[in-house]
């Protein structure tokens, strides 16, 4: 009998174990009441009673232990929802979550061979298991298992792991771009797995993006350490955003927001190019713009892709629990530079960029916000003379 899985384990087993035990009784009454020799129904009743010994233990296995997922076990449904930075991923990492169906966890770190703080890197730069790889003699041989293979069966376990612990079905990491192999290492090591990518206006992200630095450097300076003239923006805009905006004075030091454009510009089109070619019908793009006017009518779209309950009902449930007011406690456009979630509205670049900063985003990004259908064509440098 193979070994079970948790759940269906447990209910396979006792009816089995039941059935055994009746057909122990018909032997027993075969026993004391048949003709038949006597000493093949005791053969045959031993036979049974251990059948049924083994059963009880893989029954007390099954019904104690957390079931865990083994390498050799088929993957759950599994999914990495990947955005640029600010683009919404936490937001959408909730609303996930919050599906009866789904485990949506973030931030796993998993891929990037060349990003210091994945599991990925840490793996390929141990000294030790290079060392373990090259003498062990499971290991030495021809098409023997690589590395890459190792974190795949790694990653696999680590999700169905936590999601063995829990009543759902499909299970999610919110993987952060840490380079431009991520949809690579995504496509090579899950190659059975889907692809979420949330787009934003990037113009929106660099605004947030440079909220973000100025509340993360008061709790980690040493990480997001700002000059004092950066400060004295941050303060003064907080102090009164209206004042500063009329002020025509940018929030962006100097060369600022040409790194945020070309970032995103980056993350971006290495995204939309490597997602359809390497993952076929498992990628799928939505916009954070397309679902703040119309949450239900696109959580019902992501969720069909993942092929998970889609329902009205249960895309309505999603989109409240996890709307800006419940996790803000303020309404959309009212805006707290300090929170993480800090106004929760699109197009809010508009009040913000100077002609300057218009002119600089343009610069390294226009043609990707024009392939976006943020801008139409050359529709950006018209508007600077606005």
């Amino acid at each position: 009998m193979p070994v079970f899985r948790k759940h269906t384990a447990i209910e396979i087993v006792r009816n089995v174990k039941a059935f055994l035990n009746l057909e122990a009784g018909v032997i027993r009454g075969r026993a004391t009441n048949s003709p038949q020799d006597p000493k093949l129904l005791q053969q045959q009743l031993q036979k049974k009673n251990r059948e049924i010994s083994r059963l009880r233990r893989e029954l007390t296995q099954a019904s104690s232990s957390s079931s865990a997922p083994k390498p050799d076990e088929e993957a759950p449904p599994m999914f990495f929802l990947v955005g640029r930075a600010k683009s919404g991923t936490s937001w959408l990492m909730r609303l996930l979550n919050s599906h009866p169906e789904i485990l949506c966890r973030g931030e796993g770190k998993l891929f990037g061979k060349d990003s210091p703080k994945s599991l990925h890197h840490a793996l390929a730069n141990s000294d030790d298991l290079q060392t373990w790889l090259n003498r062990n003699p499971w290991t030495w041989q021809e098409q023997d298992p690589k590395l890459e293979h190792m974190m795949s069966v790694l990653v696999r376990y680590l999700m169905a792991e936590k999601l063995s612990k829990t009543r759902k079905r499909i299970v999610g990491d919110k993987t952060p771009l840490e380079s431009n192999e991520t949809i690579e290492d995504v496509a090579d090591l899950c190659p059975s797995s889907k692809v979420v990518h949330i787009i934003r206006d990037g113009r929106d992200v660099a605004v947030s993006t440079l909220h973000h630095w100025w509340r993360e450097a008061e709790t980690k300076g040493d990480l997001f350490k700002l000059s004092p003239q950066q400060e004295a923006r941050r303060d003064a805009y907080r102090a009164d955003p209206s004042a500063f905006g009329s002020s025509g004075e940018s929030i962006f030091s100097d060369g600022q927001i040409k790194r945020i454009a070309r970032d995103w510009r980056d993350s971006v089109e290495h995204v939309r190019q490597d997602g359809p070619r390497l993952l076929g019908d498992s990628y799928y793009e939505i916009y954070y713009e397309d679902f703040l006017t119309g949450p239900i009518r696109e959580t019902q779209r992501l969720l069909e892709f993942l092929e998970a309950d889609a329902s009205e009902e249960t895309s309505r449930h999603c989109v409240e629990a996890t709307s800006f007011e419940k996790m803000a406690s303020r309404k959309p456009g009212e805006e707290d530079s300090t929170s993480f979630f800090r106004k929760g509205v699109a197009g809010d670049w508009r009040g913000v960029f100077t002609k300057e900063d218009r002119q600089a985003f343009e610069e390294e990004a226009g043609e990707t916000l024009v392939r976006l259908g943020y801008e139409k064509n050359n529709g950006w440098a018209k508007s600077l003379g606005n």
